[in-house]
Parts: structure tokens; C-alpha cells; sequence
């Protein structure tokens, strides 16, 4: 027996309007950062950081704001 067309289309938009009431925005990144900034990041306030090296790709790194996301974290490096 199978489900009639009708039925099967307003099940899937009902799914479809399900999803969306949880989904949540896009994290913010900003990248062009030098590798001292972003280990004052992970760092926190009142550690001091010094000769910070990033090797790689200075576009393989940034900061993330999470505020907006579901991710669970407000802020943070990505690498």
C-alpha cells in the first residue's frame, strides 16, 4: 500500500518546516590575524604569550564568533 502523492508532499513540508524552526546561523570568521593574536585568544585575558608561530597557511586560520550558532561554543580559533 502505498501513500498517496498529496500526502507524502505535505508530510515532507511539515518535516521540512520542523528543520528549519532549530536550524541556526552560520559562524562569523575572521581570518588575516597574526599567530599572536590568535594565541591571546586561546590564551585568555591575564596570560601573557610570546614568540607565537602558526607554519602553514595563513589562510588555513582564524577567529570564530559562535553566538549566532549552535555549536555550543561562544568564540574561539579555528585552524
Amino acid at each position: 500500500m502505498s501513500m498517496p502523492f498529496a500526502l507524502g508532499r505535505m508530510l515532507m513540508l511539515a518535516g521540512m518546516l520542523c528543520l528549519s524552526m532549530v536550524a541556526h546561523g552560520q559562524l562569523v570568521v575572521q581570518g588575516g590575524l597574526t599567530p599572536l593574536q590568535l594565541a591571546q585568544i586561546i590564551a585568555g585575558p591575564g596570560i601573557t604569550v610570546s614568540n607565537a608561530t602558526i607554519t602553514g597557511s595563513a589562510q588555513a586560520s582564524g577567529s570564530f564568533d559562535g553566538a549566532n550558532s549552535n555549536i555550543g561554543l561562544p568564540s574561539g580559533v579555528i585552524l
